[in-house]
């Protein structure tokens, strides 16, 4: 389990924190296409158990075609969900406006790469070791 999923797990599945998720699809029509499945699988309820698959499925080393298409409907598969509600919502590219519209907020905040974390006040880029993060949380919480 990396940082981030530990940080879910002690504060966030605790109640003692909340996570909002914005996208940044900068890196090509293949991070805009990964943003807008997430956003269909959050129409079925699923777009953190989606987002943690997109994420695991990633081959660092190779960007071109993991979120391809048919990948992204593949993973949609893995999670179970309604199949015909997503691939239509994909192949719509119904959440196309709203993935933009995060992005260009992003940009306006001056956020240009991923991860990035915004703990109380304080801004984290990229993703440090876990007490790194555990820390600047308990300084947010007071």
């Amino acid at each position: 389990m990396g940082p981030g999923r530990q940080l879910e797990a002690e504060y966030v599945a605790t109640g003692k924190a909340r996570l909002i998720w914005r996208n940044l699809a900068f890196l090509g029509d293949e991070s805009i296409r990964g943003a807008e499945a997430a956003e269909c699988a959050a129409d079925q309820g699923k777009f953190w158990e989606y987002r943690h698959t997109l994420f695991e499925r990633q081959v660092p080393q190779r960007n071109a075609g993991n979120l391809s298409v048919p990948n992204l409907k593949r993973f949609a598969d893995e999670v179970g969900m309604d199949r015909t509600r997503f691939y239509a919502c994909v192949d719509a590219r119904t959440h196309r406006a709203y993935v933009a519209a995060e992005t260009e907020a992003a940009r306006k905040l001056g956020i240009d790469r991923t991860p990035t974390l915004q703990i109380g006040s304080q801004r984290i880029q990229g993703l440090p070791a876990y007490e790194d993060l555990r820390q600047a949380v308990e300084r947010a919480l007071g």
